[in-house]
């Protein structure tokens, strides 16, 4: 198994769980016209339910730290309790550092392809 592998083995948990955060998610619908921005603030949590697989684009090795520009396509539920509000299709593009096999920071992230579903009712 290849460093770049190895690498995106260990980032995809992380990125999903990076991707999940509320905050996140109102981040990658910020400049959307077409949904409805009082409801987005109704979101309690997300869940990522499909992604492929993560692409490792860069890695550059610094001493017993390695950083990783990835791309990770997805498709995640948003959701309020037990209601789904919205789903939403995008690539999450960024950086990460990487020592000891452990994710240490995700920054950078950008959301290209974003197109987001209304499921509420």
């Amino acid at each position: 198994m290849d460093i770049r592998e190895i690498a995106e083995e260990i980032l995809w948990d992380k990125v999903s769980d990076y991707v999940e955060k509320v905050e996140a998610f109102r981040n990658m619908v910020g400049r959307i016209s077409y949904i409805d921005h009082r409801i987005v603030e109704a979101v309690e949590w997300c869940e990522v339910f499909d992604t492929e697989e993560i692409n490792a684009t860069i890695i550059e090795e610094s001493g017993k730290r390695i950083c990783i520009e990835f791309e990770m396509p997805f498709i995640m539920s948003c959701w309020e309790a037990k209601q789904q509000l919205f789903r939403v299709t995008a690539c999450a593009k960024g950086k990460a550092v990487l020592e000891n096999e452990e994710v240490m920071e995700i920054y950078g992230v950008m959301y290209d392809d974003v197109e987001v579903d209304s499921v509420y009712a």
